[in-house]
């Protein structure tokens, strides 16, 4: 089976607050679709990077990174289904 080079492209998340609906007050992380689909139709995988300022957080997140950058071998036919 042909495999082929498939970048993980990062997205930072932004934060909104609810101001209405069932959970008025609540944060919550978002991207906008449009992002997700324009690396999903060219290609790439999107990968959410939620909103923290836990240092520890932040340092797991940076030791994973040389990990996520390495383009990732994925199987012609699963590209064709993305």
């Amino acid at each position: 089976m042909a495999k082929e080079k498939v970048p993980i492209i990062g997205i930072s998340a932004s934060i909104i607050v609810d101001q209405g609906g069932m959970f008025p007050g609540y944060h919550r992380s978002y991207v906008n679709e449009d992002y997700v689909s324009a690396i999903s139709k060219n290609g790439g995988i999107p990968l959410v990077l939620p909103v923290t300022n836990n240092p520890l957080i932040l340092q797991l997140r940076l030791s994973m990174l040389p990990m996520a950058v390495q383009p990732m071998l994925i199987p012609k036919q699963l590209l064709a289904m993305i």
